[in-house]
């Protein structure tokens, strides 16, 4: 997906940025260079905001105003363009994945507030990586600091307040997870600082402590490395069994929906590789590719009557959903088949079910499912509802 582009161009932006605000005058062409790269990076994704907007108070801190103005401006282009866009189109300022997966934040009521502070320690806990880089990348700033008398307007020291404030932010309005592709970004960008800058505070420690201490400092190192090595050690052996989950399920999905409803009306709760593969009039159960769905969730309209009365507006035949209790519960669907793979890594169920909106469908659907039988991987089970 976009996320290894938005953690090279996090990299570079971060990298470009340290060495700009280290200078006394903005040599022209890097300054250009990093005009472009912020606006690709919040093409790529929007949290490349988190790293842009520390960058733009740093310039104001230098007293360069026009630079970080310009530099915010270029990073908020690619948003306003696409809210313009959107808003004539009929939809929010900001894509419905932001608005529906983003954190919202009040600072009207105590609620609000109080989840300010509360919130980066609930994220945090869940991701227990990033935790201990953070500790690692803020004890190599305060070592460089103190025991290298390094001022904030260093490379290094210039990076890590980068990365830690990225960190803040993205624990404020973002979320982690799912595959650690969130925050891998920001994973990436403190190992990168940690490797280009940690070689002196380790000799800084070497030299100052003594055996004991040595083997004391060695072990929390190890310790708190413990959590980083273990994400990645568990990615590299989930991410093959990922692939064959997506392989089975979603791409198995979007051949179907190609050979048998290609240019028709389907309902669907994930919509990436069946629109990829096959060109559908796809109305997505989440909301994440309808706005109508997306406005119905934000205003507390989504229930059994809005589903249905959507489901008919749009024509829909079929629908390809997870057996959420939901849709277990919707009036004159009918349940025809259901796949299931097995040892789930990534998908957001194991089973996904094919429904037939009217009684009419049923019929059609059914001899489809049992035609495309043959096609499917052997791993994958079917079940029949007739």
């Amino acid at each position: 997906m976009e996320h290894v582009l938005h953690t090279l161009l996090s990299i570079w932006f971060a990298y470009l940025s340290a060495k700009a605000l280290t200078k006394d005058t903005i040599n022209q062409t890097r300054y250009i260079k990093l005009l472009l790269i912020a606006i690709l990076l919040t093409s790529s994704r929007y949290e490349g905001l988190f790293i842009v907007i520390p960058v733009c108070v740093l310039f104001f801190f230098r007293k360069k105003f026009l630079p970080g103005l310009l530099l915010g401006f270029a990073a908020i282009l690619p948003v306003f363009i696409y809210g313009i866009i959107s808003l004539k189109a009929g939809s929010y300022w900001l894509p419905n994945s932001v608005l529906l997966k983003g954190q919202e934040v009040s600072f009207l009521n105590f609620d609000g507030i109080k989840n300010l502070y509360e919130r980066p320690l609930l994220i945090l806990s869940q991701a227990p990586w990033l935790f201990s880089l953070s500790i690692f990348v803020f004890t190599l700033g305060v070592i460089r600091h103190f025991a290298l008398k390094l001022s904030i307007w260093n490379t290094g020291q210039l990076m890590i307040l980068i990365f830690l404030t990225a960190v803040f932010f993205h624990l404020e309005f973002a979320r982690v997870g799912w595959a650690y592709r969130y925050e891998a970004y920001l994973m990436a960008l403190g190992i990168v600082v940690l490797a280009m800058h940690s070689k002196e505070t380790l000799a800084i420690i070497y030299e100052r402590l003594d055996l004991q201490q040595r083997l004391v400092a060695g072990a929390l190192i190890l310790v708190m490395t413990i959590p980083i090595v273990a994400r990645g050690a568990v990615s590299l052996i989930k991410s093959p069994i990922a692939s064959k989950n997506i392989y089975e399920q979603q791409f198995q999905m979007g051949r179907f929906l190609k050979t048998h409803y290609n240019r028709q009306s389907v309902l669907a709760a994930d919509i990436g590789a069946i629109n990829f593969l096959a060109d559908l009039a796809c109305l997505d159960f989440i909301g994440l590719g309808s706005i109508e769905i997306a406005k119905a969730r934000r205003e507390g309209r989504f229930d059994q009557t809005f589903v249905k009365n959507i489901v008919d507006q749009k024509g829909i035949r079929i629908a390809v959903v997870y057996d959420y209790e939901f849709i277990q519960n919707q009036s004159g669907w009918k349940k025809v088949a259901e796949w299931k793979i097995s040892n789930n890594k990534v998908a957001a169920s194991d089973n996904v079910s094919f429904y037939a909106i009217h009684e009419k469908e049923v019929e059609p659907l059914l001899n489809s499912l049992r035609s495309f039988e043959r096609e499917l991987p052997s791993t994958v089970k079917v079940s029949y509802y007739e």
